[in-house]
């Protein structure tokens, strides 16, 4: 390992060099982006001339530096606390992407806001409920267990993948530890209300994932079987919340829990309604 002494020379020395094509080319702004990209990605210095010289000759200077500031921002990002609040906007637009992959997202909408709050509160119940036992405490953490799930992982496969990223002794049977992590990143990607929460009641029905993939168990959550025939039907205008409580004395109940919308609660007396139509947009894309 060099040294920080050793470590300043070459930072001055690549620095020198660095300066040089930039006077050379009339691009003084990049001196300190390209220094400081290089004497982390480039360990050899005799690559470092070839690379600074053709970057200046090939004019891409600039998507260069905007590219390496963009990946550092993004690990920085994602590698921010669960618990960090609230979170900057170039965080969710990462993970926004990462989770639905969207071709027309903006944090400047905000249509997400309201997800964003949900998210949160998820990550704070999770961190009360289960404090050290719960491995996950980035947003980098919940989307590699994302990633998992896309490739179609089956549960074990997954808590195998985070003994290997949590643990330095491979052989420590501990694998149930995961479960609260795995939990976690289903409801942050799915907003489905699954897994337990120790001492919490919610009143709300039990979803466990025990075996298999994710997307198998998401079937059997929500099976193609129930389907309720509406050709020719056509609601009106008055068909809204408020005329739902006056005329069939209904109440309506917002959820976070997309397997309860639709859902009769309370003698049917109450309808639960899952609110976040954002989410959903996304999720189709």
């Amino acid at each position: 390992m060099p040294t920080s002494v050793q470590r300043r020379a070459r930072i001055a020395s690549i620095k020198s060099l660095v300066q040089i094509h930039a006077r050379h080319h009339n691009h003084p702004q990049y001196v300190y982006g390209l220094t400081e990209s290089l004497a982390t990605l480039v360990p050899d210095t005799m690559c470092i001339r070839t690379v600074i010289s053709s970057l200046f000759k090939l004019r891409i200077i600039l998507v260069f530096v905007v590219s390496l500031n963009f990946m550092r921002s993004s690990i920085m990002s994602l590698s921010s606390s669960l618990l960090s609040y609230p979170i900057p906007a170039a965080t969710q637009e990462l993970i926004v992407r990462s989770l639905f992959e969207p071709a027309d997202y903006t944090p400047v909408n905000k249509l997400l806001n309201p997800y964003f709050q949900y998210y949160t509160e998820q990550c704070r119940i999770a961190t009360h409920v289960h404090g050290s036992q719960l491995q996950a405490k980035t947003h980098d953490d919940i989307l590699d267990i994302v990633g998992w799930f896309y490739r179609r992982l089956d549960r074990e496969a997954i808590r195998q993948h985070l003994l290997v990223k949590f643990s330095s002794d491979k052989s420590w049977d501990g694998r149930m530890i995961f479960d609260s992590s795995i939990d976690l990143a289903v409801r942050l990607a799915l907003m489905i209300d699954i897994g337990e929460l120790r001492n919490a009641f919610s009143g709300r029905r039990r979803l466990i994932w025990i075996e298999g993939p994710l997307q198998a168990f998401v079937k059997d959550v929500f099976p193609d079987s129930i389907a309720l025939g509406h050709d020719g039907i056509k609601l009106g205008t008055s068909f809204t919340a408020r005329n739902m409580n006056r005329v069939a004395g209904l109440r309506i109940e917002l959820t976070t829990n997309l397997v309860d919308h639709l859902r009769l609660r309370h003698d049917d007396r109450t309808v639960s309604i899952f609110h976040h139509a954002s989410f959903l947009r996304y999720q189709e894309k």
